[in-house]
């Protein structure tokens, strides 16, 4: 009888062994598919790196999607509102 309880509490054992490294190895695996996923967009098309473009004011290049225009020269564009600001200072 005592044969068969450890025989019992090993197979237990083992299951537990078994079932957290199968849920460790699902999240790693989730983890990468998410990450794989964020990088190829939500349509699973990949997605395109924005175009960088040069502040007119400071030459620091930023996103164009993040650049901003100046309101009187929409062709300008600047990395942040102060560079625009000091365009507009030594403009005027």
């Amino acid at each position: 009888m005592l044969r068969l309880l450890v025989l019992v509490l090993l197979a237990v054992l083992v299951w537990l062994l078994i079932r957290a490294f199968l849920r460790r190895l699902r999240a790693a695996l989730g983890d990468a598919a998410r990450r794989a996923q964020g990088a190829s967009g939500a349509g699973g098309a990949p997605r395109t790196l924005d175009r960088l473009v040069p502040c007119a004011a400071c030459g620091v290049r930023v996103p164009a999607r993040r650049a901003l225009a100046a309101p009187e020269r929409p062709d300008r564009l600047y990395c942040s509102e102060e560079c625009r600001r000091a365009a507009a200072r030594a403009a005027s």
